[in-house]
């Protein structure tokens, strides 16, 4: 059935790509100190190509007990840091690749994975106000996923393109939710 949700990840869900392991490397933080309660997961602007290639990785279990649709939606909670009051309103791109845990398959998200699918989300123009995103990736580019299947996630912010990432401060993440599409 479509919008049931398949799973809900917090910060604590995720682990930095290249920490192997290290959680201290997932810097959770609060920026908005007394103003707000939630922890969330930096997303810093980085144009270097060579480093913004790097992403934060999480896994979970699609439920055997859904009827696949045509693929998965991810929505994407997002706010500004709180730094650069210019970032209030502009985009923050974000990508998403999927990858299958099966049998012999390697754990490196850039083999055999599917293609990486963007979303460039507009932050709130209210300091601190969270932001939603929304991105459907269909069936075709999520590895061959199914119900039932282990699959990881990275989520990376695209900070390169600075047509659909517009906004120069840390972006904050505070949850992805997976909802079958």
């Amino acid at each position: 059935m479509s919008s049931e949700l398949v799973a809900s990840l917090g910060p604590n869900d995720f682990i930095r790509e290249s920490s192997l392991g290290n959680d201290t490397s997932v810097q959770v933080i609060n920026p908005y100190g007394t103003a707000g309660d939630l922890r969330g997961i930096s997303l810093p602007k980085l144009t270097n190509p060579n480093i913004a290639v790097k992403g934060y990785i999480a896994s979970f279990r699609i439920p055997a007990n859904i009827t696949m649709g045509t693929g998965l939606t991810f929505k994407i909670y997002l706010s500004d840091d709180g730094v650069f009051a210019a970032d209030l309103g502009l985009k923050v791109e974000v990508g998403v690749t999927v990858k299958r845990l099966a049998a012999d398959e390697t754990t490196d998200i850039d083999m055999a994975a599917g293609t990486e699918q963007l979303v460039a989300v507009t932050l709130s123009s209210t300091a601190g106000g969270v932001a939603i995103g929304s991105l459907a990736i269909a069936s075709a580019n999520l590895d061959s996923a199914a119900v039932g299947d282990l699959v990881m996630i990275r989520v990376r912010r695209k900070g390169t393109d600075t047509t659909n990432d517009t906004a120069q401060g840390r972006a904050i993440l505070w949850r992805i939710e997976v909802q079958n599409t």
